[in-house]
């Protein structure tokens, strides 16, 4: 994965279709500030090669400031902390509602 400087992201997937879809099912909801998916498979129109070789995941920085980059790191792991957190009150909020009371 890359942040481009336009504020857009790369991501470069190698695997299943059925993984790919799962993948971008999971980026819907679970990333914020996505407006859009596009998605291009090799050979077809749109791909661009990815502008490195990859070995299992990394997120990419590029030429981004040492200070920079540690600041976008935290606020990442920041955001995810933030949609898990959301994710357990929700599934605390339908569990709860699952219970029968007894009547006062």
């Amino acid at each position: 994965m890359r942040n481009l400087p336009d504020g857009r992201a790369e991501l470069f997937y190698d695997g299943p279709d059925e993984s790919m879809r799962a993948l971008v099912s999971d980026l819907r909801d679970w990333s914020i500030g996505v407006r859009r998916i596009n998605v291009y498979a090799e050979g077809r129109r749109g791909y661009r090669p990815p502008w490195k070789e990859y070995e299992g995941f990394e997120i990419d920085y590029g030429d981004m400031p040492p200070y920079e980059r540690e600041m976008t790191k935290n606020r990442e792991w920041l955001a995810i902390g933030l949609m898990r957190l959301t994710d357990d009150v929700r599934g605390m909020r339908e569990d709860l509602g699952k219970i029968r009371w007894p009547a006062d």
